[in-house]
């Protein structure tokens, strides 16, 4: 694992952790937004940038063509069901991330309090298929 900063469609994200997998799938999650950022086969991160010369924009950057997801939130408190997906988190107090722990394999569970509920996320690759499983949880603790 390696904390950084990730460039996102355009977009300089500042709390993004990069994870290998022995599989050799690997992934970018933006810990403020709670949200997967990018998917990539092979290598793992170049983080000359990062460190080099300290100089310019100090990023990570997959090794290989990764594949983007959508970047936004993915859980979020929603008034009413024509309330819109927020595309960046609010300081309203509904949604607080809890940070990560790791498991078994150590590979990290993300947690985040949405609401009254509690979400766990964990992404997990298939030893035969070159898949991420994503395997969500929500204690809910209230409506």
């Amino acid at each position: 694992m390696q904390r950084s900063f990730l460039m996102h469609e355009g977009n300089k994200r500042t709390h993004c952790i990069s994870v290998a997998t022995p599989q050799g799938l690997n992934y970018s999650f933006d810990l403020v937004f709670g949200s997967l950022l990018k998917v990539w086969d092979g290598d793992f991160l170049d983080a000359t940038k990062m460190w080099h010369a300290r100089e310019g924009q100090q990023l990570g950057e997959p090794i290989g063509m990764a594949i983007a997801s959508h970047g936004d939130p993915d859980f979020a408190y929603l008034k009413n069901k024509k309330s819109p997906w927020p595309d960046s988190v609010s300081a309203n107090g509904a949604y607080k991330q809890l940070g990560y722990q790791l498991d078994e394999t150590g590979l990290p569970i993300f947690s985040q309090q949405v609401n009254e509920s509690l979400i766990t996320n964990r992404l997990v690759p298939y030893d035969t298929v070159r898949t991420l499983q994503r395997i969500i949880t929500a204690k809910a603790g209230g409506n």
